[in-house]
This record gives structure tokens, C-alpha cells and sequence, in this order.
């Protein structure tokens, strides 16, 4: 390791296309990459620095996106190493944890405490995702499939949430 503190608060981790992960190092304020070999180093946020960073995810073209719930903001990062904090379009960001990409580039942070899932377009303004029928009490993880569909893990209300072509429902999770 060429670290010299220990993970403190490891969450969320992602996993790249060579098997690094990932992993926010929530009360160490770093993201952390271990490689297939264990080295593990911290990833620069050139120009910020992190606060309770609570998530990570990976976008097909390498770039990472870090959800800091301390800054309230999420950041990507290229793979050549720049920081933007991508523009929340005046949505609050507060308590976010999980985070997502999907295949299109978007991007999903699930905020427990503003009671909702915040999109990120590749191009445009950020919004709130609608779950028209299904009302959020405290999203706390969000996923996202190949197909596009999204899922919610609701703490709050002890849900999984899917919200499928602009639908949202609730899972039966029958008796687990």
C-alpha cells in the first residue's frame, strides 16, 4: 500500500474495466483506488477537496463520478485526472449516498434527506427523477440495468423502488 492511513468509513465501491476499485473513504474525506496487485493510493480531486465523499460510480469511458454528501455535490473525475463538480441546476443535494451511471451517461445520486433521486444528463439541466404514484421517504442507494430501468433502495420506507419508461412501482419482495 502507498497509503499511510488505514480506510476510515469505506462505502460504495466500483469496480473498473481492469479491476481496480474504487471506494469512498467517507470520514477520511479521499476516494481510494486499490489495484489488482493491493497498492492502494489516494485519486486526486485536483482543485477540491472532499468532505464526507459517501459513493462512487464508474461511467464507460472511465470517468468517475464521486457523490460527496459533505460538500453536497458530485464530482467527475476524467481519466486524464480533472475535477468538475457537475451543476445541480439549484436541486438540493443533501444527505446523498448512492450513486450511478448508466449507459447513456447519465447520472443518479439517491439524496436521503431532500427525499430524492437527482438525474444528471450528459447534456442539460440536472432534475429530479419522477416516481409519480411512489412518494420517497429516504432514498438512500440507487442501480441502474442495461435496459435503463432504475432501482431505488428506499430505507426510509423499506422499499426497493423501480421506475421503469417514466413508471414507478414498489417490489413485491414476497417474504425474505
Amino acid at each position: 500500500s502507498t497509503m499511510g492511513d488505514p480506510l476510515s468509513g469505506p462505502r460504495r465501491p466500483t469496480v473498473d474495466s481492469m479491476g481496480n476499485i474504487y471506494l469512498a473513504n467517507y470520514t477520511g474525506t479521499t476516494v481510494v483506488k486499490v489495484t489488482q496487485a493491493g497498492v492502494s493510493t489516494i485519486v486526486p480531486t485536483p482543485g477540491l477537496t472532499l468532505s464526507a465523499p459517501a459513493g462512487t460510480a464508474l461511467d464507460g469511458a472511465g470517468n468517475l463520478f464521486i457523490n460527496d454528501s459533505g460538500n453536497s455535490f458530485v464530482v467527475e473525475i476524467t481519466p486524464a485526472g480533472t475535477a468538475t463538480v457537475l451543476d445541480n441546476n439549484g436541486l438540493s443535494l443533501s444527505g446523498c449516498y448512492g450513486i450511478a451511471v448508466d449507459g447513456s451517461g447519465y447520472v443518479y445520486t439517491a439524496c436521503s434527506i431532500s427525499k430524492q433521486v437527482i438525474v444528471f444528463p450528459p447534456l442539460g439541466a440536472a432534475y429530479t427523477l419522477p416516481t409519480t404514484g411512489v412518494t420517497l421517504v429516504s432514498p438512500y442507494a440507487v442501480a441502474v440495468d442495461g435496459s435503463g430501468t432504475i432501482y431505488i433502495s428506499d430505507n426510509g420506507a423499506s422499499d426497493i423502488v423501480k421506475v421503469s419508461s417514466g413508471t414507478a412501482s414498489v417490489l413485491n419482495l414476497g417474504s425474505i
